[in-house]
């Protein structure tokens, strides 16, 4: 069954507040529009490729290396995209 946007919006608010430390308030914050990697400190090279490690073992796919080509983590919006494109060939 396809995830539904808000439930994987949900669960990439989790990811980002568990990978990053962040705090639950400003997770909760976030918008389609708001920007992420290269835009919080918290985000930088190393964390953002463990984050992509956490995206593949809790959405259950691989992220191809053609696929970092793309603004994926642009912004938070981006990445939920991705993520449900992704999802949509599981």
């Amino acid at each position: 069954m396809k995830a539904s946007t808000a439930d994987i919006d949900r669960q990439l608010r989790s990811l980002l507040e568990e990978a990053l430390g962040l705090a639950s308030d400003r997770v909760g914050r976030l918008t389609p529009e708001s920007p992420l990697f290269g835009a919080w400190p918290e985000l930088d090279s190393l964390a953002a490729a463990n984050l992509l490690a956490e995206l593949e073992a809790r959405f259950g796919f691989r992220i191809d290396p053609e696929d970092l080509d793309q603004p994926i983590l642009e912004t938070f919006g981006k990445l939920s995209k991705y993520i449900s494109d992704k999802k949509s060939f599981l």
